[in-house]
Order: C-alpha cells, then structure tokens, then sequence
C-alpha cells in the first residue's frame, strides 16, 4: 500500500492499494485531519486485496505509521490517541469481513460416496411419476396382512424468476449429487461441483449446456414442496422421528455469490436437509456407491448420465431389498428419456449397459453379469451380486 499523495491544506487524503483499481478518496475541505483518517480506513475495500487479513492489518498499520509521520508538523488535540483508536477499529472491522467472507467462502470436499435414497417413496416421485397438487398413497409394506400407506403431496411455489416445468430422470441425478454433496458436509455448491459428482470424476469440466441443464433442474426442486405423512407408517413400522408429517423443499436451496479459488461467482446454498433425505434416512434406505464407481469409461452423455443413476439404483435394491436381480432391458428403454425410441438406440443402450457392467466388475461393485436371451433376441442382464 502506498499514499502517493497528502495535502493538509485541502484536506485531502488519496491512498491506492496495491490491488489493481482499489483507490480510496476522501475529500472533504471543511473536515478535521481526525476525520479525514477515519474517512480513510472505512473507505479501504478489504475483499479486493489478495492478501491474508494478517498480512492486510500490517499493511495498514505500516500505512497508517507513515501518514503519522507525513502529519508530525500538523497539530490537533489527541493525535496518538486517534491513530491508535483508528488501528482497534481496523482490527474490528478485518474480523467482520472474516466472518462475512468465510461464509461466503466455497471450501469444497469431494464425496466419497454417491448416496441415494432407495426407498418407494422417493423412487416414484424422483422417477417423475406424480402430478402436483394430489395426494398419492404409497404402499410402504404391511402389517397384519393389511397395506401400510404413506401419503405424499407435492406443491408448486411461486419463485420469481424460475420455471416450474416438470420432473424428469435427469433431476434424479442432480437430487442426489446434491445430496452427496451435503453429505460430505458442502453446504455451498456450484453447478461444476455437482455435474463433478453426476460423473464420479472430480477434474471433469462442466460444459456450458450441463450448467444450465443443471441449474434447470435445481430451480425444480426448490420450487416443489412436499409434504409427506409417515403417520401409519411410524404406527406399524416403528420409526422413530419426532414428526411423523416430512414437509420441505424437494431441494431446500437458494442461488448466492460466493467466493470460490478467490473470484467471485454464482452459487448454489444448500439450506437445509433435503425432505427425501430426510425420510429415507429415518427408514434407514440411503445407499451409499464408491464414487468412483460412476467413473465409467463410457462418454457422459444426458442418456447415459441417466442410465447409470438407473443401474446404480437397481444394483443397490438388489441388495439391500432382494428384488429380482434380473434387468429388463425393455424396463431400462422406458426408464431412459430416449434411449429404446429406436433400434439404433436400443442396441446403443445395451452397449452401454454392458460397458458399465464391464467397468463394475473389474472394480468388484458387482461379481459379474450376463446378457439373457429369448431366441435371438437380448431382453435382459442377470447381476451376480
């Protein structure tokens, strides 16, 4: 930092930071020296200066000190008294901008893990199965040979600014990166740290389409609020919550600035525990998959993206819940968006499909698979799990 300039006579006082652009003037003819200083140092923008906030207090401190100097001939009641209150104020202020800026601040943990909730619940409205503004009863088990229900209801707010649109496998995959990500204990996310996550590859870059599908995709969640009653269930079941009535965002979020490898940029804030979360948690059916076991060597295509979220889910209720552990492929071509609208796409598909199971074997996520055929034609894979 440097004074390149000090008239006493005109009351005049021009510091330039060392940080390109950060100058700082106060002027004021009428104003006594005191609060012409005092002008000085609330007016410095400590966020511009790259510098550790150590390393900003000595150099205002050293600055301060020369302006003493320069001002020695110039008398006023309390002079000392004055610089030294001015230094106390400064270190008031550099912890305030701490606070600010540590909040604001991205520190990034990379998940371990893909976690997912697995239960029925989540599985129909993360599939895009439900209209808003019903109530849906979800067969949740039973109890003396009668069904146990859980009832969920989805409702739409009104946020300025964002597109309400419709659910689709794709918001699957961004849910549950961002709850990967919440999970590892990121609380501020960007669009990059969640596509990273889809992909389980922490150097890839996000494209400018994967941004804004993605960014898409979050809006829709923040705007569905569900409301989910578990009352029968924590009847039958057991569950020990201390509401049986789940309500909150689909993604408890909210777009902000934030600071990430010291530039500022467009955030995500994850607010809160995300209500599927929740409830699965409470149920005890969150899976947790090795990250890297997205790390496939095929190209992360929307459709594959979508694909392996699929088989990711499957494998894990295989399981954990002893379904069948036998894959349709018809069952995968509807799942997918558009991946059995043509034969070109299907046998593009089980390409896929087969890749990946390849990829998972070598990494011991499964022990093996084989393609099942009736005649001539492919319609399946059985798991070895």
């Amino acid at each position: 930092m440097e004074i390149e300039r000090i008239s006493t006579g005109y009351r005049e006082v021009i510091i330039t930071l060392n940080d390109p652009g950060g100058i700082v003037v106060a002027k004021d003819k009428e104003k006594e020296i005191e609060s012409i200083i005092q002008a000085f140092v609330e007016g410095i923008d400590f966020e511009r200066v790259d510098k550790t906030f150590r390393e900003i207090v000595v150099d205002i401190g050293g600055a301060l000190r020369e302006l003493q100097a320069k001002l020695k001939d110039v008398d006023f009641p309390g002079k000392t008294d004055v610089f030294n209150d001015l230094l106390v104020k400064i270190d008031e202020r550099v912890g305030q901008l701490r606070e600010e800026l540590d909040k604001k601040r991205v520190r990034t943990k990379v998940p371990n893990d893909r976690v997912s909730p697995i239960d029925k619940l989540s599985r129909a409205l993360l599939n895009g199965e439900l209209e808003t503004g019903t109530i849906y009863p979800v067969n949740v088990g039973k109890r003396a040979k009668k069904k146990v229900q859980t009832f969920l209801t989805i409702d739409i707010e009104n946020m300025e600014n964002v597109t309400v649109g419709t659910l689709s496998k794709f918001d699957r995959e961004v849910h549950d990166a961002v709850i990967s990500l919440m999970d590892a204990g990121n609380r501020i996310v960007t669009p990059g740290m969640i596509y990273k996550t889809m992909v389980g590859d922490s150097g890839a870059r996000i494209s400018p389409d994967y941004h804004k599908a993605i960014m898409e995709s979050v809006h829709r969640g923040m705007v569905r609020m569900v409301t989910i009653d578990a009352s029968n269930e924590c009847h039958a079941h057991g569950l020990k919550v201390k509401n049986p009535i789940f309500r909150g965002q689909l993604l408890p979020m909210k777009t902000i600035e934030a600071v990430v490898n010291g530039e500022k940029t467009a955030c995500l804030e994850i607010l809160g525990t995300p209500i599927l979360y929740d409830y699965a948690r409470a149920k005890n059916q969150i899976a947790r998959v090795d990250i890297k076991m997205l790390d496939s060597p095929v190209k992360k295509t929307r459709e594959v993206i979508v694909l392996q979220g699929y088989l990711v889910q499957r494998i894990m209720a295989m399981k954990s819940e002893r379904l069948s552990n036998i894959i349709k492929y018809e069952t995968i071509y509807s799942h997918m968006e558009a991946g059995g609208s043509t034969k070109v796409k299907r046998q593009r598909t089980r390409s896929y499909v087969k890749e990946i199971m390849e990829y998972w074997t070598q990494n011991h996520f499964i022990k093996g698979f084989e393609e099942l055929k009736h005649g001539n034609r492919l319609h399946g894979v059985r798991v070895e799990i």
